[in-house]
């Protein structure tokens, strides 16, 4: 009896061995991309502001939407827009919520050696009058 118990856990255990290409396989699977990925550069700073600094530095955004649990502000021109979520129920604090994340997105070509950075720069008013007040414009 004892023998016919030892040969039925040395069948069962045979299915559960792995071979030379089974392990392999499973080292080079991809690792999981991190949940919060690096934010883009010039939308990073961007993160440490509450929504009375954006407003401040940017303006009333283009669109301001409340999805679900989320708010989101667009700001947009021919060039590009600058998209910043906010969690809603951080908006009741005292200077708004802050944007747990924010992206770049492009619209068309851009021109050589164009950044995110220069597209949050499109929006800043202080990039803005340093524009217009720049001689022979």
């Amino acid at each position: 009896m004892a023998i016919l118990l030892l040969g039925l856990t040395g069948l069962g255990l045979a299915g559960c061995q792995t071979t030379g290409s089974d392990i392999g396989a499973a080292q080079m699977r991809p690792a999981p991309k991190p949940v919060h990925a690096v934010q883009p550069s010039g939308v990073a700073e961007l993160l440490k502001l509450d929504q009375n600094d954006l407003t401040s530095r940017f303006g009333r955004p283009a669109v301001a939407r409340r999805e679900g649990q989320s708010v989101f502000w667009r700001y947009s021109d021919n060039r590009c827009a600058l998209i910043l979520y906010f969690p809603a129920i951080d908006a009741a604090k005292p200077g708004g919520a802050r944007p747990t994340h924010g992206v770049v997105r492009w619209f068309g070509p851009r021109a050589a050696g164009a950044g995110d950075a220069d597209c949050v720069a499109g929006f800043d008013h202080a990039t803005i009058q340093a524009r217009l007040a720049a001689p022979g414009v």
